[in-house]
């Protein structure tokens, strides 16, 4: 299939990687379901202006939209791992119970879209221009481009620079609907970012030379080609006037956006960090002009 041979054998299923068996173990208990844990009554959708309710849809709808990425293309890294084998199971097992958690977070959103109004079911590609496809999936099945090239770009970078945003908008967040929803979602994300550093901490050790320089090139595309074009914040997009007026009047309203100065105060933290974290693997994460960092 695709070039990768399925090695399933031996299977062995002693856990490996004790942070990532914790990480496991705590997404076991930490299940939620979105009918019954969001406080639904308190969106009183008729306390906003139409413009806010408008805002409100758009910008929950473009929510769900991100995380339905994460549902179509997160269970390919899994895939990658069953097919080539030898794999840790603890980590498999993680990855398996991370595709349940990001359909959670669609269907959430998608059901505060609906309370605002209604949900809106394609972006406006004169508005968004491509900037919801993360381009993940055909990069994922390339047998070329290892599976830890693929956590660090998925889970230290992708997930890395969702949870720095959803914890922004949290804290931005006065309505109870909203702030619970985004609450719950960054205590899944602590799960799929932690995942990451602690899975490579664990095989960076057991690298060559030039499959760390895979992971840093690897790292470095997703942030240009991802991250810089505006999937998770519409600060680095200077075309996306509509994007940013509607995280301000959501931001303003308490129904789950954040000031475009707030967005990239974030994400730059979110890059010093995985800058910091790296450096002593031998990735060099360089700084970007996108982010006033030059």
């Amino acid at each position: 299939m695709w070039g990768i041979p399925e090695r399933r054998f031996p299977l062995k299923m002693k856990p490996e990687i004790p942070g990532v068996t914790r990480w496991w173990t705590k997404s076991k208990s930490a299940t939620w379901d979105p009918v019954s844990a969001i406080p639904w009554d308190a969106v009183s959708a008729e306390r906003y202006t139409e413009e806010q309710r408008y805002a409100g849809r758009l910008f929950w709808s473009r929510r769900a939209w991100q995380e339905y990425t994460g549902i179509s293309e997160s269970p390919i890294v899994l895939l990658r791992m069953t097919l080539e084998g030898m794999r840790d199971t603890d980590a498999k097992f993680l990855l398996a119970a991370k595709t349940m958690d990001e359909a959670k977070h669609c269907e959430a959103c998608y059901m505060m879209a609906e309370k605002l109004g209604g949900y809106i079911d394609e972006p406006d590609p004169a508005v968004f221009k491509g900037q919801l496809v993360a381009g993940m999936r055909a990069k994922a099945l390339n047998p070329n481009l290892s599976v830890d090239a693929l956590v660090a770009g998925w889970h230290c970078v992708f997930e890395g620079c969702a949870f720095a945003m959803l914890a922004a908008k949290h804290k931005r967040s006065t309505n109870p609907a909203a702030k619970e929803i985004l609450r719950l979602i960054c205590q899944d994300e602590v799960r799929h970012v932690q995942f990451g550093w602690d899975y490579l901490d664990h095989r960076v050790p057991q690298l060559s030379p030039d499959e760390i320089k895979e992971i840093e090139r690897f790292v470095i595309e997703v942030i240009v080609d991802v991250e810089l074009t505006g999937f998770h914040s519409s600060t680095p997009v200077s075309d996306a006037p509509e994007v940013k007026s509607v995280d301000t009047i959501c931001a303003e309203a308490g129904l789950g956006g954040c000031p475009p100065e707030d967005e990239q105060q974030a994400l730059r933290e979110a890059m010093r960090e995985i800058r910091e974290r790296m450096r002593p693997w031998g990735v060099q994460v360089p700084k970007f002009a996108e982010l006033g960092e030059v």
